[in-house]
């Protein structure tokens, strides 16, 4: 089991497959994002949360082996694998046996293995390309029943508003920074959602600071800067003891 923590997430990645394989894992680049970006739902999903016993034994490998009878899947698998393994672009991807277990195997045009990769290898390998490219990604689990109040939470905390699209984040960003689009287009999307997001906590932060001065704000408590701001996990606006929970929940319901 890779040890995320030990790993320098804003470096490409050196990995060694149990063949022997050293594969390069990849940043994904601000202009492949639009084609990645859908493309890592599939390697998301709460497996054991299907209501299929045959489906929860399975492996996540073996899971994707059985999705992929569906081309639309497997050709956002291809493109998953393209754009985040070095060694897998311009390549050809099949599914075969090795030792009775389930592997995608790699070849050149010249169908010669190059490489595979085992129902462990993935394990590895899906953790390292969400914590890479998602910089808040976070893989605790969470009861599907509290991650639906969440979400229901934030749904009703966004109501009126819509999230920008990516290009109006690069002309956010290019504004607030001079960075040209060129240079935008070749950072790296983790490098870029931070920058994006920096960016908008310090307009927050300022407008704040500003509303806070006037003689009628009701602000409370001081205005941290964004840089100096604790990071909320992903329970922290919900879970503050079980009964303020129980009590959110109500609310959440009744609206």
């Amino acid at each position: 089991m890779v040890d995320i923590e030990q790993l320098e997430l804003e470096d490409n990645i050196k990995y060694t497959l149990q063949c022997g394989k050293i594969i390069t894992i990849k940043h994904v680049l601000v202009k492949d994002w639009h084609r990645v970006e859908p493309c890592l739902n599939i390697i998301k999903i709460y497996k054991n949360e299907i209501n299929d016993q045959n489906v929860v034994m399975m492996s996540y490998l073996d899971y994707i082996h059985s999705l992929c009878s569906n081309k639309e899947i497997e050709n956002m698998f291809i493109t998953l694998l393209s754009y985040t393994i070095d060694e897998c672009m311009g390549n050809l991807g099949q599914w075969e046996k090795h030792k009775n277990k389930t592997a995608y195997v790699i070849k050149n045009e010249e169908n010669i293995i190059l490489f595979y990769f085992t129902y462990k290898d993935f394990d590895d390998i899906k953790k390292i390309i969400l914590f890479q490219n998602e910089y808040n990604y976070n893989d605790m689990y969470v009861n599907p029943e509290i991650r639906k109040a969440i979400d229901k939470q934030r749904q009703l905390e966004m109501k009126g508003c819509s999230s920008p699209t990516l290009e109006k984040q690069k002309i956010f960003v290019m504004g607030k920074t001079g960075f040209n689009k060129d240079a935008l287009e070749n950072m790296t999307y983790r490098m870029f959602s931070q920058l994006y997001k920096q960016k908008v906590d310090e307009d927050i932060y300022f407008a704040k600071n500003i509303l806070k001065s006037g003689y009628s704000c009701t602000i409370d408590g001081n205005i941290i800067h964004p840089l100096f701001e604790k990071q909320k996990g992903i329970l922290d606006d919900i879970l503050i003891d079980a009964n303020s929970f129980k009590n959110k929940v109500q609310q959440v319901n009744n609206n």
